[in-house]
């Protein structure tokens, strides 16, 4: 039968796991753009469902450092893995969401690009 402390510990990496998720997600997931492989509306709704938007990104730090600084099991052998594992997934979705914006056409010079573009089909035909 399993402690109090290892059910705490439990608790803690499962929420550490989905807390991530929901960062992830937020993180890929912008008002322009979509998920791959999901539908727009989807990757939106699943990221609604799961947090609540501006929270989740203050609070997985905070969740991060209490993980590791309260569990000395944290720090080594497969919940290490994990922690690694949670801290790379959330770089790796942040930096695809900086090279995505980057690259992106700001939305100031979007709209004379579309103008220009309908007002170039209107005269051709």
């Amino acid at each position: 039968m399993p402690t109090l402390g290892t059910a705490s510990l439990v608790t803690g990496v499962v929420s550490m796991v989905l807390l991530t998720a929901v960062v992830v997600l937020g993180v890929l997931v912008n008002r322009q753009g979509r998920l791959p492989g999901l539908p727009r509306f989807a990757g939106l709704s699943l990221h609604r469902c799961l947090s609540l938007h501006w929270l989740a990104y203050t609070c997985w730090p905070a969740a991060l450092a209490h993980s590791i600084g309260s569990n000395s099991d944290m720090r080594s052998g497969r919940l290490l893995d994990l922690t690694a594992g949670c801290i790379l997934a959330v770089l790796a979705a942040a930096g695809w969401r900086l090279v995505g914006t980057l690259r992106g056409v700001p939305r100031v010079r979007r709209v004379p690009e579309l103008l220009a573009a309908l007002d170039r089909r209107s005269s051709d035909g």
